[in-house]
Formats: C-alpha cells, structure tokens, sequence
C-alpha cells in the first residue's frame, strides 16, 4: 500500500486491459512472464490503478528499471510504440525425461508424433540428435484460428488472443469474452497437461470440455452438431502410440482404457504432477467393473 492507501492488488479488469495492450508479453523483451509496472505515475506516487500508467516487464527488465539502469522515459516510450508492434510472447518450457503428455483424459507416456492429421504431427514430443526432448504443437480453434504454437519448447503466445494470463504454473488462454480457449498446467520438467480446450482439426473436432474428458468428433460439414463418427472416453485412456485422424476415420496406438476413472481424480494428480502415479492407477490391476481393458465407445452415424 502507498501513501495515497492504493493497494497492490490491480483490478481484474485493468490487469486485462493492460494484458492485451501490452500484447501480453514485456514490452521490452516480449518475455510472457511479467509483472504489473506502473510508471505514469510511479506507484508510489499513483492514486488509483489507471490501465494507461501501467504496463507490463518481466523480472529481469523491471529489475532493470528499479536499479535505475533503465529511465522511465524508455519505458514511457516502449509502451507507446506497443499498440503497433506485433510481438509473440515466449514462455520457455524446461523438458527432460520421462516426459507426459495430457490432453483432458487422453495420456500420452511416449515421444513421438502423438496427434497426427491426415498423416502431419499436430502435436509432437521428439528427441534430437543430441537427446534433447522438444516440444512442437500448432492447436488451432474451432473457428479456424491458430491459438497455440509451441515450438523450440516454447509456447508462443499470439498478439490478437482475448487475454492470456499466466499465474505460476497455470497459463491461461481466452479466444474471446468468457469463453477460454485452453488452459496449460506446466510441471517442470517432466510433464504438460493441456486441458479444457476445443481444437478444429478438418473435419474433426477434439474437445475436452466436457468435465475433462477427451472426445474427438468427426463432422460432416461445418456444423459442429453434425456428428458422424469418434471416441469418447468417459474415463481415461493411456496410449501407447498417437491418435491418427484423417477424413475417413481414426485409429490409435496400443491403449488402456478405464471407462470408470474419476476424471476429478485424473486432474487432481496431472494437475500436480504425478503422472507416474496416474498411469499406474489407470492401467494397475484395481478392481474395475469392466474386468479390465475395454474398447473406445464408437458413435454410430447420425440419421
């Protein structure tokens, strides 16, 4: 709190505001971790939090800036160049193995193409030729827009989203008002869930909306109801191998699939981390009603 009793705690809406002026990323290193500078005026100075004397820094810049190695004229003048500059915001993963992949329920404990679309990697975990593990993904949203680009194991934060907000280990994704695009749990080094999402893949839909489960819904034509065909898993699936869409149909590497998982229990441990133990569970011989593995549900074509 100042002099003035302003509190640190930045309304939710000018936090947005400022968020996507800034193009939600430092706005002189495009680094998409930051924090909330104010210098028109000052904080300690300032009498209320005005989305235009804020902007965004990373650790590194605002330590810059508070020892005086940066003015606040270079930050006044960085920011008002922001609104025509068109930065992709970075955020670095740390990736080692053994690595985990959760899309929703879907778990992938392999490298390789994991999400494939008429025979192109969608999303891809590969290791290089010295043993480094990199990341590669290009989601894009149910209206044909690309949302989320990972490349060189960084995730790649586009300028024109609704708001992202990165807090801790969550980064959050909005394609418009209300209504999030995806949300990244990262668990150095080891594992990345990707959850809460709906991705537009040809004439295939994947969806984990629906209290995190994983479903992939082929369509007939652009109307997403259309449903002709998929998978839908109400509980769980480890895959062994990627899921390879293309117009026709789809098939699967070597699965386990735990139709009876409590999908609130799959989040709790992918959310913390512990994807081992989360496999183990799945795919453990712990009494289940079906006896054991079952088969993906197929939905049958629509009349």
């Amino acid at each position: 709190m100042n002099k003035h009793g302003l509190s640190r705690d930045i309304p939710h809406g000018v936090e947005g505001e400022v968020r996507r002026r800034c193009k939600f990323s430092c706005i002189l290193c495009d680094s998409g971790l930051y924090h909330f500078h104010h210098f028109d005026p000052p904080f300690a100075e300032a009498i209320r939090h005005d989305p235009n004397g804020i902007t965004l820094l990373c650790g590194t810049c605002h330590d810059y800036v508070e020892r005086g190695l940066k003015s606040n004229a270079e930050i006044v003048e960085a920011d008002r160049r922001r609104v025509n500059e068109t930065p992709v915001a970075n955020v670095f993963l740390s990736v080692q193995k053994p690595f985990y992949t959760v899309l929703g329920s879907l778990i992938f404990p392999t490298e390789g193409p994991l999400v494939t679309h008429n025979g192109q990697p969608v999303l891809a975990v590969t290791a290089s030729e010295l043993g480094k593990l990199e990341i590669t993904a290009d989601l894009i949203d149910i209206n044909g827009q690309s949302r989320l680009l990972i490349e060189d194991n960084a995730i790649r934060i586009h300028p024109d989203s609704w708001d992202v907000k990165v807090q801790g280990p969550v980064i959050r994704m909005w394609s418009k008002p209300k209504s999030v695009f995806a949300e990244i749990v990262l668990h150095p080094p080891n594992g990345i869930h990707i959850r809460d999402f709906a991705i537009r893949l040809g004439n295939w839909i994947i969806d984990t909306r629906e209290r995190g489960r994983f479903s992939a819904r082929r369509i007939e034509s652009d109307n997403p109801e259309n449903i002709c065909g998929g998978i839908f898993a109400a509980g769980a699936i480890v895959s062994e191998g990627p899921l390879c869409l293309n117009q026709e149909g789809f098939s699967m590497g070597p699965s386990c699939i735990d139709m009876s998982y409590d999908s609130k229990r799959l989040y709790q441990l992918a959310d913390e981390g512990k994807m081992s133990q989360l496999i183990r569970e799945i795919t453990g011989p712990r009494p289940r009603p079906d006896g054991g593995l079952v088969k993906i549900q197929i939905v049958p074509p629509q009349n």
